[in-house]
C-alpha cells in the first residue's frame, strides 16, 4: 500500500458502490498526552459502530472479527435486495467519515478502495 501509515483501511466495494468487504491494520501513534491518538479512536469508532449498524440490519448478513489489537475484518456476506439503497447510503457515510479522518490525518490514515 505504498507509504509506512500508522492505520491502513482498504474497502472492496460492489459495482452499485455497496461495501463488500474491508479490511484495517495498524494503530496509530500515542501523540497527546492523555495517551491517545484522536484518529485511531475515530477511526476504531466508525468501523465499530458500522460493523454494529449493519449487524442489526434485517436481510443482511455480516461477519467479521477483530483477533488482536490493530487488526478489524468485515464482510457483507447477504445483502437482501430490499435492501441495496440503504446498504449504498451506509457504504457512502463509511467512505466519507474514512476519507475525511485520512484527509485530517495524513501520516496517521491511509484509505484504498478497490
Amino acid at each position: 500500500m505504498g507509504r509506512a501509515f500508522v492505520i491502513q483501511i482498504e474497502l472492496h466495494l460492489r459495482p452499485d458502490g455497496t461495501l463488500k468487504y474491508l479490511n484495517a491494520v495498524g494503530h496509530a501513534v500515542r501523540r497527546h498526552d492523555k495517551g491517545f491518538s484522536p484518529a485511531c479512536a475515530a477511526v476504531s469508532s466508525a468501523l465499530r459502530s458500522t460493523a454494529r449498524l449493519l449487524a442489526a440490519t434485517q436481510g443482511v448478513s455480516v461477519s467479521g472479527e477483530a483477533p488482536e489489537e490493530g487488526m478489524f475484518r468485515l464482510e457483507l456476506q447477504k445483502r437482501g435486495f430490499m435492501r441495496r439503497g440503504y446498504l449504498r447510503g451506509v457504504s457512502a457515510a463509511l467512505l466519507q467519515i474514512l476519507n475525511d479522518l485520512a484527509a485530517e490525518n495524513p501520516t496517521e490514515v491511509q484509505v484504498v478502495i478497490r
